[in-house]
């Protein structure tokens, strides 16, 4: 897994460097960074050329803007057209170490961007700043144009006006092809509008790393992870020992979030999926899921071997999804096994269940319990289990989603993934992870259901592949992994053409097949 930090934190990581003396090798270190991003969009747009190409700087007064200058005078060094632009205050009053050097390497202070310009650089506001910004506003009080749509246009640290730590933007910015960022690479660029508009993300090590928390501020997953976390079947394996999910789903009234739900169990190479209905109760159920795939086991109750289970896709309100989810959940707690409670579930689960379910409660429970919602189950979680007051006015409005997620886990007590384009996971001592959308196929009804199951596989194999006691972050990072396979799944079904729920499974499989 990637480690994300806030820039608050960054900048904590900076400060006693800064303060032995080392604030303009620090500042060395990253413009050179940025230079050599630079160069490298350079030889992919500008025709090949990097020497007589153009690139323009946009420059505000605090520490990007010195950055940006120094970063053009390495370029001039390489034969580049360099100018800068001061959009924001009067750069030599903070930077006039900068400005010297931009002016010795032959760079000069323009009002416009010109006809032709290469790359323009985003050194306007840094991780520092907040409040409103609109980078509209700022070019058109200069009479400066935006630039134009087919330019390069490269983010120092980050777009200007993005919140590092939530990566909210109260205003507008320049959409950038990259970002080059310092140090560390910042949480807001992965988040919210600072994944719309980042671009790529390019990290530079300017020497921060052994005052950085070993400890993240959030966890971003990567592919390697769906490799361990999904691993292929062992010489010695043989049924119950590659897992065994238990899927108590759908319903008379909404029958398809089970198939879909045991499809993707099924793709991921299962020992077993075990559909959990009483064909008394449920009788739809048993030869749906048969139809598509013979080798599910449908019982009344879960299997002695189930692993992990999953409740709630497909649920109604009714007295019978009632007693199935009781019934799941006591076997969850009675056999001390992962659960993972999604849709209709979560408006199901109560006071009295999460105290049983949440790790150390009542029931002295050891595995994970991990809440699913979406933004509109998740605010009314919020207003049962935490309080009116974490609600936002508006959902998803400007909530702070890894705030909002981790309240809603440290109340519970269990580990919570609120799915939204950027899904974001809280564990209940506080650790975060963070998904940044993959896929805007994914928004379709039936998407969660798959993604339930997958975070049920997943959890089956930690619990089935590890014989010493599963940690939270271990916890974490098999969800994250589930999440990753989700969107990547979601990816690879595009290239046939528009996406639905019934799609993600072969593509699962695909994923799967793709790491080997």
């Amino acid at each position: 897994m990637k480690k994300l930090y806030f820039g608050t934190s960054v900048r904590k990581a900076e400060a006693p460097l800064i303060a032995s003396g080392a604030s303009a090798l620090l500042m060395r270190r990253a413009a050179w960074g940025l230079a050599h991003h630079v160069l490298a969009y350079l030889s992919e747009t500008a025709h090949g050329a990097v020497y007589g190409s153009r690139v323009v700087g946009l420059i505000g007064k605090g520490k990007n803007g010195a950055d940006t200058l120094w970063a053009l005078s390495m370029l001039a060094e390489r034969g580049v057209s360099v100018e800068a632009i001061a959009v924001l205050g009067n750069p030599e009053q903070n930077a006039q170490d900068a400005v010297s050097a931009f002016h010795r390497a032959g760079g000069r202070f323009v009002t416009a961007l010109g006809q032709r310009t290469d790359v323009v650089i985003d050194g306007v506001l840094g991780t520092g700043a907040s409040g409103p910004f609109s980078m509209s506003a700022v070019l058109a009080q200069r009479g400066i144009d935006r630039p134009r749509p087919e330019t390069t246009v490269i983010a120092c640290d980050i777009p200007s006006g993005i919140n590092a730590d939530t990566g909210q933007l109260d205003g507008d910015t320049l959409t950038a092809t990259a970002t080059v960022t310092f140090g560390a690479t910042k949480t807001g660029l992965l988040l919210s509008a600072g994944h719309q508009h980042a671009g790529r993300v390019h990290t530079v090590d300017i020497g921060l790393q052994e005052h950085l928390s070993s400890q993240p501020t959030v966890w971003c997953p990567d592919p390697h992870d769906v490799t361990t976390c999904f691993p292929p079947p062992r010489a010695t394996d043989y049924k119950y020992s590659r897992g065994v999910v238990g899927i108590i789903a759908g319903s008379e009234a909404y029958p398809g979030p089970s198939l879909l739900c045991s499809r993707a169990v099924a793709s991921c190479g299962i020992g077993m999926v075990n559909l959990i209905a009483d064909p008394e109760t449920v009788p739809s159920l048993r030869p749906l899921v048969l139809g598509d795939r013979p080798e599910t086991v449908v019982t009344a109750a879960p299997v002695p071997q189930v692993t992990s289970l999953v409740i709630g896709p497909g649920l109604d309100d009714t007295s019978t999804s009632r007693q199935r989810l009781d019934e799941g959940l006591d076997h969850a707690v009675e056999h001390d096994l992962p659960v993972v409670i999604d849709a209709t579930g979560l408006d199901l689960v109560d006071q009295g269940w999460l105290d049983r379910l949440r790790l150390g409660g009542t029931s002295s429970r050891t595995a994970p319990t991990v809440l699913t919602p979406h933004l509109g189950e998740m605010s009314r979680l919020s207003q049962r289990f935490v309080g009116t007051e974490a609600v936002p006015a508006t959902i998803g409005g400007d909530k702070d989603a890894l705030a909002w997620a981790t309240a809603l886990a440290q109340a519970t007590g269990c580990y919570v993934v609120l799915k939204s384009a950027d899904t974001v996971v809280a564990t209940p001592s506080g650790q975060r992870g963070l998904h940044p959308a993959q896929s805007a196929d994914l928004a379709t009804a039936g998407t969660g259901d798959t993604l339930a199951g997958l975070i049920a596989v997943s959890l089956a194999t930690a619990w089935t592949r590890t014989n010493s006691p599963v940690t939270e972050h271990q916890v974490l990072h098999h969800v994250l992994a589930a999440i990753h396979l989700h969107g990547a799944a979601a990816v690879s079904a595009r290239h046939a053409g528009p996406v639905s729920a019934s799609d993600l499974a072969p593509a699962v499989r695909a994923v799967l097949a793709s790491r080997g």
